[in-house]
């Protein structure tokens, strides 16, 4: 019984411990940099898929509109998710995720468009 070792004393007053301190000691708080970077993320996604669709849909038949509207949504979310597991690259791949239904709205609009020029 006289191996266990004695019960550390825990502090009665408020004043003996000492307070932990939350403050963020870095050059810059983590959160400046994402916006402007979900922001460039979600810029980028949108002005590709606005050329995409304005310009593709000008050039191509309709058999092949199916083959790039899932070869861009699709572009779009595999450089996304890679882009997901680096750690500065995160909030970059989120706004290109919140591009994709951006994109998708432009595509119905520009579909519109041309059946409304037919």
């Amino acid at each position: 019984m006289s191996d266990i070792p004695p019960i550390p004393q825990q502090p009665n007053d408020r004043e003996e411990a000492s307070p932990i301190d939350y403050a963020w000691r870095g050059e810059q708080r983590p959160g400046r940099g994402r916006s402007r970077s979900i922001l460039n993320g979600l810029s980028v996604g949108v002005a590709l898929s606005a050329v995409i669709w304005m310009v593709g849909f000008a050039f191509s038949s309709q058999e092949s509109i199916v083959v790039m509207a899932l070869c861009a949504a699709g572009l779009k979310y595999l450089i996304a998710l890679v882009l997901v597991f680096f750690r500065d690259w995160r909030s970059f791949a989120l706004g290109l995720f919140a591009s994709l239904p951006v994109g998708a709205v432009i595509f119905f609009g520009v579909c519109s468009l041309s059946l409304a020029r037919m």
